[in-house]
């Protein structure tokens, strides 16, 4: 069994981004997204003092799921603090959505001690 939450459907022949993980439960959870949606959210992270960091640093140079796919997220605490950060209000109504259950699934995974990978297409 598995949970998809679909915010590409309309996009198909660009860029897709899916955030997923496997949970205790055995079932998969995943948010299949077209890449202007997560560039939207991702316009929205402010560095910090020290600089990028979490999924926005993966973001603005290019590594990560760029480099290869599906890509294990590491720090998940940082990434679900830097996505809470965001002022949900500088977003559309449908990133909005999208941010609210990317924070959601990261919460999920960390209070089950999983990972959560990205596949980029």
């Amino acid at each position: 069994m598995n949970t998809r939450i679909d915010y590409y459907s309309a996009f198909e022949g660009e860029s897709e981004i899916n955030f997923l993980y496997t949970g205790l439960d055995g079932i998969e959870y995943s948010i299949n997204m077209w890449i202007g949606y997560f560039d939207n959210i991702m316009g929205c992270v402010e560095p910090t003092s020290e600089g990028w960091k979490g999924l926005s640093y993966y973001y603005h140079t290019h590594t990560g799921w760029y480099e290869h796919s599906p890509w294990q997220v590491p720090d998940m605490l940082i990434v679900l603090s830097e996505l809470q950060t965001i002022d949900d209000l500088l977003l559309d109504p449908k990133s909005r959505k999208i941010l609210k259950h990317i924070c959601n699934l990261f919460a999920k995974a960390i209070q089950e001690k999983r990972y959560i990978w990205i596949h980029y297409n």
